[in-house]
């Protein structure tokens, strides 16, 4: 039997046809029921299905983030399950079952836009982060006007803050403030978007930072 947690609307426990629902550190996510087995899963079958369930419980918390910088390539996958199929193999590190996420190798975007130099992100005080970054405008595809989106994702709460046009190429600099990270440790991202939204850079890793009062 499966559990609502917040009406029809809302995430569950157990099982409702062939979907699943459960939690990774106190955050839902659903996957589906597996085919019947014959025997015991291997202890490999069960080291991929643990790392495939974090990083369910992961990406799925920024499905409204993935959707954008996914949509090139994902095709009919779902922005979640493109996430996971692609950074299955390169961003778990740990010997099972004590798993953890490597967050520098996370691929949160994909295109052709061109990247830049970045700087580690720091934190300015007041609850917020900045991120820098060279203007490399008119070098490749990059443009002035393409667009800054900045990601921060803190382990701890297990809640992430992101804004899509924080500033634009030629800045060379971005705030964005995440109050319910103050006094915990984040880890940053970010991605050109061109002004149409048609075209997205790789991810940019931008390190961990600790956010001050």
């Amino acid at each position: 039997m499966a559990r609502m947690n917040q009406g029809i609307l809302g995430s569950f426990t157990g099982k409702v046809g062939t979907v699943i629902g459960s939690s990774w550190k106190g955050k839902p996510y659903m996957k589906s029921l597996p085919g019947k087995r014959k025997g015991k899963p291997t202890q490999k079958q069960e080291e991929q299905q643990m790392k495939l369930a974090i990083l369910s419980a992961f990406f799925s918390q920024l499905q409204t983030l993935l959707e954008l910088t996914f949509s090139a390539n994902r095709k009919k996958m779902s922005a979640v399950n493109y996430a996971v199929q692609i950074n299955h193999g390169q961003a778990i590190i740990g010997q099972y079952p004590d798993y953890s996420i490597d967050y520098p190798k996370l691929v949160l975007s994909e295109g052709p836009l061109m990247g830049t130099e970045t700087y580690p992100a720091t934190s300015t005080g007041d609850g917020a982060i900045q991120f820098s970054w060279l203007d490399n405008t008119d070098s490749g595809n990059a443009g002035e006007t393409d667009q800054v989106m900045v990601i921060a994702f803190c382990p701890a709460k297990f809640h992430y803050y992101f804004s899509t046009c924080a500033a634009s190429r030629k800045d060379g600099s971005a705030l964005l403030k995440v109050p319910l990270f103050v006094g915990e440790i984040v880890h940053t991202w970010m991605v050109f978007v061109s002004v149409d939204g048609k075209f997205y850079s790789e991810g940019l890793y931008m390190g961990e930072v600790g956010v001050k009062v």
